[in-house]
């Protein structure tokens, strides 16, 4: 042991051969479906993983900043989050986490009805999600100038042994970049699935009222005391868009002999349009008559639609997010085909996207334009429905699909863009004189009633 103690080294000099550390505390704020490595649950062990905020990170940079770079954007976005072929020069590390807390989905008043419309795929399914409270912190480490000299090397020396003609050696720091998705995935994201309709949110001190740049457009309702209740009141005025206007309730007898209360058939196209499209709808036992009983909440006989039948068939909610399920009540047994005096069996909608040779191929997924989640704004927290400005393919076309769903053999049809988007379509009801689904849902909210106001943030 030396006779003096030394003192403390000085505080090391930040160079450009030095990473940067940053550190996040993060608090989930509403409850979390899925998140693990299977689809849909919860890794009590691990919940929140490193290589899922890297994935959602990747793809708000998309939205903040890498769309604005045209065709330079998968360049850029090699360089930051890496690729197949490359390392990212961005790590992110989660350690701290608090104690899992599991609630039941599926039982009785664990969810309310507004949580209940975001988190139906748990209801369904009997799973369990994560309670909103959870706390864990994340590392983010960026490589420094150095590193991103020598990760731009490699880029250029693959690039050119495949022949590639794009080459560049400029570094251009990537920490900005990295700070406009973290603001944005806290802001507006969230962590595991659903997180569109606000699952999953997480809320973060540092970046509080940070809000990025988006080519969007932000209505927030009256602010509420918490989070949760924030978040039902967004996922309440969307689900009524979606779901109204109906027929009045009245009494319905299943097929098990069970009288129930439900509401009328929907003023929306799709179940009419699958009806036509199928050739399969509910029809009245024999010898009973619908009489005059309005066709939106007739309970014996499907085959009178409730739209105008020269706007069939159309599919306006496919620009609300695709693909789209559809189940109908009143379908054959399980285990039947498709019937004529049956409503039709489950069929799925999906986008239909032009391939680099010119040929249409359907495509899993196209993500809605639309986010409720609760916003934290001036102390406050508010319901919060965002709308991107998402403008969709040109020559893009929708399939309806479904196994044994059609009564003549048929397994898919192709539907056209102008049965999705077409100012006839405004005749609709729900659609509120507008040609496209998203400016009817915007004209909803700027209703006095529904107390959302379009806000810069």
């Amino acid at each position: 042991m030396p006779s003096k103690v030394p003192d403390c080294p000085k505080t090391p000099v930040v160079t450009a051969d030095t990473n940067q550390i940053r550190h996040f505390k993060i608090k989930l704020i509403t409850p979390m479906f899925g998140g693990g490595a299977t689809v849909g649950i919860v890794d009590t062990d691990f919940p929140i993983r490193s290589t899922a905020i890297r994935g959602h990170l990747r793809g708000w940079w998309r939205l903040v900043h890498g769309h604005s770079l045209g065709d330079k954007m998968w360049r850029r976005e090699e360089e930051i989050f890496g690729s197949t072929e490359f390392p990212s020069p961005v790590t992110v590390s989660v350690k701290k986490l608090t104690e899992v807390r599991m609630l039941d989905a599926a039982k009785k008043g664990v969810l309310s009805v507004k949580e209940a419309y975001a988190l139906f795929p748990a209801i369904e399914n009997k799973l369990f999600v994560t309670e909103e409270g959870l706390e864990f912190e994340i590392t983010v480490q960026i490589a420094s100038e150095g590193e991103l000299k020598r990760c731009r090397d490699a880029q250029n020396k693959r690039r050119t042994k495949a022949k590639q003609s794009i080459l560049d050696k400029s570094i251009v720091p990537i920490e900005d970049d990295v700070t406009k998705a973290l603001s944005a995935w806290l802001n507006f994201g969230g962590i595991g699935g659903r997180t569109r309709r606000g699952c999953g949110a997480v809320y973060c001190e540092d970046f509080k009222g940070k809000f990025p740049q988006l080519l969007a457009r932000t209505f927030l309702g009256p602010a509420k005391d918490s989070p949760i209740e924030a978040w039902g009141s967004a996922l309440e005025a969307y689900r009524i868009f979606r779901q109204e206007p109906r027929g009045r309730k009245h009494d319905k007898v299943l097929q098990n002999g069970n009288t129930i209360i439900v509401p009328g058939r929907s003023h929306w196209p799709e179940a009419d349009s699958i009806r036509k499209i199928t050739g399969c709808s509910l029809k009245p036992p024999a010898g009973t008559l619908s009489g005059e009983i309005p066709a939106d909440i007739d309970t014996h006989d499907h085959s009178n639609p409730v739209v105008p039948s020269n706007l069939l068939p159309s599919f306006p909610k496919a620009v609300l997010g695709l693909p789209i399920n559809f189940h109908f009540a009143d379908c054959p047994p399980k285990g039947q085909n498709a019937s004529v005096n049956h409503d039709p069996k489950d069929v799925k909608l999906y986008p239909m996207l032009r391939a680099k040779n010119g040929d249409m191929k359907k495509a899993d997924r196209m993500a809605s334009p639309v986010i409720t989640r609760p916003l934290y704004k001036e102390n406050k927290w508010y319901p919060a429905i965002i709308i991107f400005n998402q403008s969709l393919p040109e020559g893009m076309r929708f399939r309806l699909e479904g196994q044994n769903a059609f009564f003549d053999g048929k397994s898919f049809e192709d539907l056209a863009f102008d049965k999705v988007v077409h100012g006839s379509l405004g005749k609709i009801e729900p659609m509120r004189g507008k040609s496209n689904a998203i400016d009817a849902l915007i004209d909803f909210l700027g209703d006095q009633n529904r107390g959302f106001k379009e806000v810069n943030r």
